[in-house]
């Protein structure tokens, strides 16, 4: 059984090569698999910034005829050029325990290098020093972590018994939980330092990540610059490093240090991909791509859980369920229509009806739940955030010129996370209204004060909005009322735009200087605007001034979007408004809206809504009919109006009221109805 060397020279050659260390590791459960794509572009010049200063050849190992070897042979000229040697470099190894194969690899690689010029050769390198590099030789029985090689035991002995030599010992620490305390001797210097006050620290931040970065690999490369094996990275691969680690770090786990204000130091934490790795086996798809990096970014339980299911496959499954509904309805209508000889049962217009109206409602699903993936993924532009009644759902309405949240005069009113999206010439901006900041009571108020910390956490720029008219007639009041926001939001890096709400409820504009001081002391980093959602004073510069604050990035939505909630919500919001402006005291903060049917009547040229008016008690119901039902008719008048001008379209609303007590406690129905994260 004869071994032959061949070079990689077609696609399927190179696919092999990819796909050689499946067979390889095949009966190993610690080993990692590499994502194929990214090993791909890796190997291949043109397509990865490495190769803009060197070159390679690639070899296969063939044992009759079947794939059993491969090996990279490297040129970097960027190394030699800095170092002032004529280094080739070895690389990409994977071999099965086959001394014959193994040296015959390596011969080849030292033939095609020594034609390069190459005077020694040095590995195994994939493809420098700044990426995965060395070989195990301890430590096999621990799974590797990011960047680490993981590979055979005899993999020592194949390379020993081919005259190479060990050059450098490279390691690799697992420092544990309870070891991170620092020593005495340690505390006491960080204590002096601090005290000379000429060492300062910031952890990065989503709007900064990117430059932050930059300021990093600046810093390794002057640490590092003396180090062995040490190859400058060119702005090529500095830039290519950028937008990987930008998808894989936490900015809170990234932290610059300055000596004088100059970039002196810096620590990160990367992910541990590894896990993930295995599961993926090599293959990524787009929507396991998106999944990862969702997992990884995730803000919370909720996003988690969705790249979680989309990582294992949900969105496939939901989308082939579907397929499968309307293949098997199309077979039948084939069958039918061609085989009329058969006795094919015909379809009843109900039944095609049915099926493809639930097909539909599914895939409606499935987009809303993308367009709320977005915004998890991506985060929001800018939470508006502050206390009931401040005017925040005003204010978004009027920013987007068009209504995409209920507003009452009533504290609580907005009680989930609202998207508002504005499109402009200039920009796309992703709002996120939130339920009021007020003292937490019951699980409702608990889950509604949750969904505001969680989009702080989200967006680039945060914008706490104030009643102005309510400061400057109590002005005891602010300190009181801000405390929670103000504390938390203390030492967060992120532009801050404090607006001013309400100014035009008073003629004489110098009552606000004692308040615009005092808002200047809290955040004397933020912006402090005055402003009129009602009367939109100030609005076209609040807006420029949004987007001034925010980082450069891509549309996320189409420019005729304004809002990532449903028909069907927007639709029980509006009913849920009219209740509030109709009920009186504590009955609609006890009221929940679910809309259970919403259907498209062709023959009538409508839309048919039927929703269920949920309330706690039984005589919150009465309260809700009316006498004679005379309030939910006028309820119903009224948001019938409004929805027709949502739909562009006639509407048929009817309206149900049910009694469910202590609903506002239950968790599965606050989940059922939007209200509470899985």
């Amino acid at each position: 059984m004869a071994v032959s060397i061949i070079p990689v020279r077609s696609e399927q050659d190179l696919t092999t090569f990819v796909d050689l260390p499946w067979t390889v590791y095949a009966d190993q459960p610690l080993w990692v698999p590499p994502i194929k794509s990214q090993d791909r572009e890796l190997l291949t010049p043109g397509a990865h910034p490495f190769w803009e200063s060197a070159r390679r050849e690639l070899f296969l190992a063939l044992r009759d005829g079947r794939p059993v070897g491969r090996i990279a042979a490297i040129v970097d000229e960027k190394y030699n050029a800095y170092a002032g040697e004529a280094c080739g470099a070895f690389g990409f190894f994977e071999c099965l325990d086959d001394p014959e194969a193994a040296h015959a690899l390596l011969d080849e690689a030292r033939h095609w290098l020594a034609g390069q010029g190459m005077r020694f050769m040095r590995g195994p390198l994939n493809p420098s020093a700044n990426y995965t590099c060395g070989l195990l030789v301890d430590g096999f029985e621990l799974p590797p972590v990011i960047m680490m090689p993981w590979n055979p035991p005899y993999y020592a002995e194949l390379l020993e018994g081919w005259h190479l030599r060990k050059e450098q010992d490279l390691f690799a620490y697992l420092i544990e939980r309870e070891r991170l305390a620092p020593p005495d001797w340690l505390r006491e210097e960080v204590g002096r330092l601090k005290a000379e006050a000429r060492f300062t620290c910031r952890t990065s931040g989503k709007a900064t990540l990117a430059a932050d970065i930059r300021i990093m690999l600046d810093i390794y490369r002057e640490s590092w610059a003396k180090n062995w094996g040490f190859s400058p990275l060119s702005d090529g691969e500095a830039e290519h490093h950028v937008k990987e680690l930008k998808s894989v770090l936490d900015p809170e786990f990234f932290v610059l240090f300055f000596h004088n204000n100059e970039p002196a130091a810096g620590m990160v934490a990367l992910p541990d991909m590894n896990p993930l790795l295995k599961r993926l086996n090599g293959k990524l798809g787009l929507t396991q791509a998106e999944a990862v990096m969702d997992l990884i970014s995730a803000d919370g339980r909720q996003g988690a859980a969705l790249a979680n299911a989309s990582l294992n496959g949900a969105l496939a499954k939901k989308i082939g369920a579907e397929k499968d509904a309307l293949t098997a309805l199309q077979a039948h209508l084939t069958a039918w229509v061609d085989f009329p000889e058969e006795d094919v049962p015909a379809l009843e217009d109900a039944q095609l009806v049915s099926t493809l109206t639930a097909v539909k409602g599914e895939l409606d699903t499935l987009i809303r739940n993308y367009d709320a993936g977005a915004v998890l993924r991506e985060g929001v532009d800018c939470a508006i955030v502050g206390r009931p009644n401040v005017g925040k759902s005003s204010l978004l309405n009027a920013l987007l010129g068009q209504k995409v949240t209920i507003v009452t005069p009533k504290p609580q009113t907005t009680r989930n996370q609202i998207v508002g999206i504005l499109t402009d010439e200039e920009a796309q901006v992703i709002f996120m209204d939130t339920p009021g900041l007020t003292q937490v009571r019951g699980r409702l108020s608990k889950t509604m004060i949750q969904a505001v910390w969680q989009s702080l956490g989200q967006a680039d720029v945060i914008m706490p909005i104030l009643d102005s008219h309510l400061y400057i007639r109590h002005p005891e009041f602010l300190d009181r009322d801000l405390a929670p926001v103000a504390e938390a939001l203390a030492s967060d890096e992120r532009p801050m735009i404090v607006v001013v709400n309400k100014v035009d409820l008073f003629s004489d504009k110098s009552r606000m200087l004692p308040l615009l001081t005092r808002l200047h002391e809290m955040w004397p980093r933020a912006d402090i605007f005055p402003a009129s959602a009602l009367r939109r004073d100030g609005l076209p510069e609040l807006k420029a001034l949004i987007r001034s604050k925010l980082p450069e990035g891509p549309a996320h939505f189409p420019e005729d979007q304004i809002s990532t909630a449903s028909l069907r919500f927007m639709a029980a919001e509006i009913i849920r408004e009219k209740l509030f402006l109709h009920l009186r005291q504590e009955v609609p903060y006890a009221v929940a809206v679910d809309v259970e049917s919403w259907e498209e009547d062709e023959s009538r040229g409508q839309t048919v809504i039927h929703a269920v008016i949920y309330v706690a008690r039984p005589m919150h119901k009465a309260m809700v009919i009316g006498r004679a039902g005379a309030s939910i008719k006028q309820i119903g008048s009224e948001a019938r109006m409004d929805i027709q001008e949502l739909v562009g379209g006639k509407v048929h609303l009817e309206l149900w009221v049910k009694v469910r007590e202590h609903w506002t406690e239950d968790p599965g129905f606050l989940r059922d109805l939007g209200l509470m994260a899985e």
